[in-house]
């Protein structure tokens, strides 16, 4: 979908205004799976856990954003995750993907700060993506 400035203009807006409303957190690494299955693979990633809430508060927020500026409601249940490659031929991927599912991943944890909206283009190559604008987290009260 090719957007128009000023709906990219709206979209930067609100994601910043979310943005505003969500302090800081952390994730942590854990877990590893596959998209659709490991029979099928497309997409490898890594499992995020986040116990405060915040990233399913800001998820809804902006999902909430987006529906009021046109576009279509995501059907799927939000499942957060790193995806850390794309397949072309899953037939012939079917041994990484298993692979990756076994492989044991040490649990890593990392704080969000920003929101960063991105344009992903897609080229025979491969996607390229380029940097829209970034949105930081509010910053910790202290109380």
């Amino acid at each position: 979908m090719i957007l128009k400035k000023n709906l990219i203009d709206e979209l930067e807006r609100k994601v910043g205004e979310n943005a505003e409303k969500i302090e800081r957190f952390s994730l942590k690494i854990s877990g590893s799976g596959v998209f659709p299955n490991a029979l099928n693979p497309r997409v490898l990633w890594l499992g995020v856990e986040e116990k405060s809430g915040r990233l399913f508060r800001l998820q809804n927020l902006i999902e909430k954003s987006c529906f009021e500026l046109g576009f279509e409601a995501e059907r799927r249940d939000f499942k957060p995750h790193l995806t850390i490659a794309r397949i072309r031929q899953p037939k012939e991927a079917r041994d990484l993907a298993r692979f990756h599912l076994q492989a044991n991943n040490e649990e890593k944890s990392f704080e969000v700060a920003e929101v960063v909206i991105y344009e992903s283009v897609l080229f025979p190559s491969g996607s390229v993506y380029k940097v829209i604008s970034k949105h930081p987290l509010a910053s910790f009260h202290s109380s």
